[in-house]
């Protein structure tokens, strides 16, 4: 704002020298000089000037700002709308996004000029086949018996499994 009145102050003295022609050259050609004195900007004119960019200041301080919070509330969402965010992550092009949209879940990739879909992760009803683990195909390979580990509550159990399962371990290397 300081700016643009000292932008102001300094440009009215140019209009004053300014002359008729096109850009404010004067007319005529060559180097002729002017016996009767150039007359001032009216103040008129500068009073009509300063009302123009009181009135140009106004729209832009108070107008404009209430038009963008029209436009803006159009574009909003709610809060309580069935787009969510679940989780986001930062790297260096842009953000990862886990985006929760009517009951599906999606991950999106974000840069700062595009959003690309990247994976459907909403959760299957399907049962996922069982994948066996590298030691438990070279069991059923040597036609060893696989050892069916069963859930243990303390300490002390999972503790002699581990131990089994290294001598078994130690067995099957030594063979």
């Amino acid at each position: 704002m300081k700016r643009l009145a000292t932008l102001i102050w300094l440009a009215l003295p140019t209009l004053s020298l300014a002359g008729d022609g096109i850009v404010g050259t004067k007319l005529g050609g060559g180097a002729t000089f002017q016996t009767t004195p150039v007359s001032p900007v009216s103040g008129s004119a500068v009073v009509q000037l300063i009302v123009a960019l009181g009135i140009v200041l106004l729209l832009v301080r108070y107008v404009l700002p209430q038009a963008l919070n029209k436009v803006n509330r159009k574009l909003n969402t709610n809060v309580t709308g069935g787009i969510r965010i679940e989780e986001s992550a930062s790297f260096a092009g842009g953000n990862l996004y886990v985006v929760t949209a009517k009951s599906k879940t999606l991950l999106l990739s974000v840069t700062g000029t595009s959003v690309t879909f990247l994976a459907d992760l909403t959760e299957t009803q399907q049962p996922q086949p069982e994948v066996k683990t590298f030691q438990e195909m070279l069991e059923e390979a040597h036609g060893v018996e696989p050892v069916v580990v069963a859930e243990t509550t303390t300490v002390k159990d999972q503790f002699a499994e581990a131990l089994e399962r290294l001598d078994r371990l130690d067995r099957f290397a030594q063979s």
